[in-house]
């Protein structure tokens, strides 16, 4: 199960269900050379945060040793923001992360999953939420699993 969360957690990196989300500043923020008056509106890519080269080694490879406890301690915690950050970050992401370790659990001990359509092949629609604006083909095949466990 472990495993499972960092492997969540690297598609959740690569993948973010919401891509985009916008904040409005309150008080004046310089940004290196730039200030930012109170009152902009400010579009958050966690997308494009999640791919920086300068957090994330091989940013886009599919790597869940990077969220160990030991690889990801000195991070910021800003880097890592699939669900949003801050005070107005996502209430369920608790709920989601459970959801998804038990379904996927439950799936993976009855089958082997694989993508027939190459990761290069899928192109993504940034709406409100993140999906494939084309249709990605999964095969199942059924696991040997012993009736007696």
């Amino acid at each position: 199960m472990n495993y499972l969360e960092l492997c969540i957690k690297e598609s959740l990196r690569l993948y973010p269900p919401a891509a985009f989300f916008a904040r409005t500043i309150i008080e004046d923020f310089q940004c290196e050379r730039y200030l930012i008056p109170a009152g902009t509106t400010f579009i958050v890519s966690s997308y494009t945060v999640h791919r920086d080269p300068a957090v994330y080694s091989k940013p886009e490879h599919f790597i869940p040793e990077r969220f160990e406890p030991t690889a990801s301690m000195n991070r910021n915690p800003f880097a890592f923001i699939p669900f949003s950050a801050g005070p107005r970050n996502c209430i369920g992401q608790r709920f989601a992360m459970m959801e998804l370790k038990i379904f996927l659990a439950t799936i993976l001990r009855r089958y082997e999953i694989r993508s027939l359509t190459k990761r290069e092949c899928i192109r993504l629609n940034f709406a409100l939420i993140s999906k494939s604006h084309t249709p990605i083909s999964i095969q199942f095949t059924r696991r040997n699993v012993d009736k007696s466990q």
